[in-house]
This record gives C-alpha cells, sequence and structure tokens, in this order.
C-alpha cells in the first residue's frame, strides 16, 4: 500500500476480494488524515474529512452490509462489504477514497494499491496555425471607396496556362481543372502580362 508516495506498513495485510482491495480503517485514519468513529453497537464505522468533522457530512459503513451512505442521506451499494478480521475493521480502499476525491491506481505488476497519487495533465496538442494562401481571396472596398484585397499575391504565385493565355491565382477552380502539361509559374503580375497573359475572369488575379 503506497499513500501519497510513502509505503504505509499495517499489522494485518489487506486483501482482494471480488475484484476489491480492503484496508484496515486505521490506515484511513492515520495515513489519510480522516476522522474515523467506530458505533460498536450497531456495528458502523463513519469516516470524514477532518473538516468535516461532527458536520454529519462523510461516509457510513455497515459490517457485513453492502450499504453505504454518503451524508446521512445518500445511498450506493458497494461491490464487497465492510467486514471485520483478526479484530480488524476492513473497509473498501478504493470506494472511501475515492469519496474524498483521492485518486486510487492499482499497480498490477507490484500488487500494490497507490492512493493520493498525482494524475498529470492530458498533454492537449496546439491546433497548426492556418497558412495563408490565396484561396477565397475576396475584393472588399475600403471605407474611402477604393478597391482592396484582403491578401497580396505572393511573389512566384501566379500560374499561367499556356493553351489558354490566361493567368490565376493558384488557389482558383481553374487551375484544378488544368492540364499540369499547360501550367506554367509566373513570378509577378507584370511578367504575366508583359509575356502575353491576362488575369482570368474568376479569380480576378
Amino acid at each position: 500500500l503506497v499513500v501519497h508516495g510513502n509505503n504505509v506498513e499495517t499489522d494485518v495485510a489487506p486483501f482482494i476480494e471480488n475484484g476489491r482491495t480492503l484496508v484496515p480503517v486505521r490506515v484511513i485514519s492515520e495515513t489519510l488524515g480522516f476522522k474515523v468513529q467506530w458505533i460498536a453497537e450497531e456495528e458502523k464505522v463513519v469516516i470524514g474529512s477532518p473538516t468535516d468533522a461532527g458536520s454529519g457530512n462523510g461516509i457510513a459503513l455497515f459490517i457485513g452490509n453492502a450499504t453505504a451512505y454518503l451524508n446521512e442521506h445518500e445511498t450506493v451499494i458497494l461491490d464487497v462489504a465492510p467486514k471485520v478480521i483478526s479484530g480488524r475493521t476492513f473497509v473498501p480502499v478504493r470506494f472511501v477514497a475515492e469519496q474524498f476525491s483521492l485518486n486510487v491506481r492499482w499497480d498490477e505488476e507490484n500488487w500494490t494499491v497507490i492512493i493520493g497519487e498525482e494524475t498529470p495533465a492530458p498533454v492537449v496538442e496546439a491546433a497548426p496555425l492556418p497558412v495563408a494562401t490565396n484561396t477565397n481571396i475576396q475584393s472588399i472596398v475600403g471605407s474611402g471607396g477604393t478597391n482592396v484585397t484582403e491578401s497580396e499575391p505572393i511573389e512566384g504565385q501566379y500560374i499561367g496556362n499556356k493553351n489558354t493565355g490566361v493567368f490565376h491565382y493558384p488557389g482558383c477552380s481553374s487551375v484544378k481543372k488544368m492540364s499540369a502539361k499547360n501550367k506554367v509559374s509566373i513570378s509577378s503580375r507584370d511578367n504575366a502580362i508583359n509575356g502575353g497573359y491576362r488575369p482570368c475572369q474568376i479569380c480576378k488575379p
């Protein structure tokens, strides 16, 4: 049994029943700092955090009874009931620890219950930054009435069609339909015009 990174020795060993690990309730009180009250006439164990002492908040467990009571009104059915062995009261450790927001993990390789182990925050990969393209470039009107564009073309990013003599932005729908043998890269708009190419009427480069 490991609690908050420390090995805990018990005078009576924990055991597993129906896939659940039971530990002496003394471990709960001494190592986790919880308040534990034993009511002999009812065979009842009440476990609460130090701040809840006397408030009625906490867990009530009964020996041999699989019904647990939370904060005196909510009931939960346990997979295995608390029990007394060799004069020690055993309770299901995962159920108790998780009610007080403690992480519980079973180390199969070492047959060890680990309580209070820090859970690393999930790693969230940052979304890739958008890549600027000439796709969907739209002509908009500025406040002064002059036509401006949302994005200026990048040098070397015009595509000319040798067959039609038209040049386009790379994202133009006409480029996608263009035969590879007819495509030519043009470094600037001036070079396209001087080379005898005319602008596409769809993307309007």
